[in-house]
């Protein structure tokens, strides 16, 4: 919902359109009852890879900013303090964890002849702090 065009009522900035036939996918396949787990894990990923560049001025084009913007909101419309936004962040950090991990495991069993720090070492800006990518 943070993503498609549909809720915003203009191209999403920033998104790219194999994450824009993810979300696609997932809807029809979501609605379908087939296992959903891969591409939710795909468009995680996606997400999770992109190097989100705001396109307008005090724009937040992140999907996962965009939620936490959005968990973080009280009602009276002031955010909460970082001590009660800590956990929220925790719980993102280590899904994304999860899902590097994921990635990385998924290569090493499509190539056999490579090891994981190999494709650690190929993801690592992706998950790693002072990136210009979500988990900075």
């Amino acid at each position: 919902m943070l993503i498609r065009q549909e809720y915003t009522g203009r191209p999403f900035s920033g998104s790219s359109n194999k994450l824009m036939d993810l979300l696609a996918v997932l809807h029809i396949d979501g609605s379908e009852g087939r296992d959903v787990l891969p591409l939710i894990h795909q468009v995680l990923f996606e997400v999770w890879t992109t190097a989100w560049t705001p396109q307008e001025d005090r724009e937040i084009v992140d999907p996962t900013e965009r939620c936490l913007a959005l968990l973080t909101l009280r009602q009276d419309g002031s955010f909460k303090e970082p001590h009660d936004v800590t956990g929220i962040i925790a719980k993102f950090e280590y899904c994304m964890h999860l899902t590097f991990l994921q990635e990385i495991h998924h290569h090493i069993q499509a190539d056999a002849q490579s090891d994981e720090l190999e494709h650690c070492l190929a993801l690592e800006n992706f998950f790693v702090e002072k990136t210009r990518y979500t988990f900075s």
